[in-house]
């Protein structure tokens, strides 16, 4: 089924919390916006990985007004039941929190590239709600790293402390240089050119594998294109968006 709206995700990763971190990404949304539901918690396995099963979750956005829980409460696993798990309660918006959360993840961030010895970075708040903060450094393309990868690592990574040091969840952006800009126009160019190929010969296309927050761009751009339709396909690293005809 297309995934046009992009309202619930399922995603799969070695953790739960990144599988769940994956979703949210994709869906362009906070902790507190979202139910959780845990498919399958996963096993880490023996030594060296051996048995290890991925954790799978889904994760849906929360209707406005609705603050009960889901007429399903439990899914068939073989072995489990779904659990689900309570959002952590977001900092008040428009306080002198979310200039203390942006000190906090700036000193983070800072004390991060020091011992990755980036020494000469300077980090700028680019905007408070949500929490953006853009690195300019003078060796930016070893930060950012193939496709953005060092640069997502990054942000997870003090995603993770910031959440921990303050105990609250608050989505934070890093960018690189102006990375992640430039990589969603190129992204929107590109999904526009592939729905114009569907279009024209009538097959549907697969894009190569992206990270959540790049498919969540390449979905909405299409999100409103009345000849083609977007799902993701696949799991994990390999999860990737087939653009076809609409139905």
């Amino acid at each position: 089924m297309a995934n046009n709206d992009v309202s619930v995700v399922e995603t799969s990763a070695r953790s739960v919390e990144t599988a769940i971190t994956q979703a949210l990404a994709e869906l362009g949304r906070t902790r507190n916006e979202v139910t959780v539901s845990i498919i399958d918690p996963g096993n880490p396995g023996r030594i060296l990985g051996f048995g290890a099963q991925p954790a799978r979750v889904r994760v849906s956005v929360r209707v406005p007004g609705d603050e009960g829980e889901d007429d399903e409460s439990s899914e068939d696993t073989g072995h489990q039941a779904v659990h689900r798990e309570q959002a952590f309660a977001p900092l008040p918006v428009g306080s002198a929190n979310a200039t203390a959360v942006a000190e906090t993840a700036r000193r983070i961030l800072s004390e991060l590239l020091h011992h990755m010895h980036f020494d000469e970075a300077h980090i700028e708040v680019v905007e408070l709600e949500p929490l953006t903060l853009n690195v300019r450094a003078p060796d930016a393309a070893d930060l950012i790293g193939r496709r953005g990868e060092t640069l997502r690592a990054i942000q997870f990574i003090v995603g993770i402390m910031v959440n921990k040091a303050l105990d609250t969840h608050v989505r934070i952006t890093i960018d690189i240089d102006g990375y992640r800009a430039r990589r969603e126009v190129l992204l929107r160019d590109l999904a526009l050119r592939f729905a114009s190929r569907v279009v024209a010969t009538g097959a549907p296309v697969q894009l190569e594998a992206m990270p959540p927050n790049e498919r969540r761009i390449v979905h909405m751009v299409l999100a409103e294109h009345p000849d083609v339709a977007t799902e993701s396909t696949g799991e994990g690293d390999n999860r990737r968006i087939v653009i076809m005809l609409r139905h």
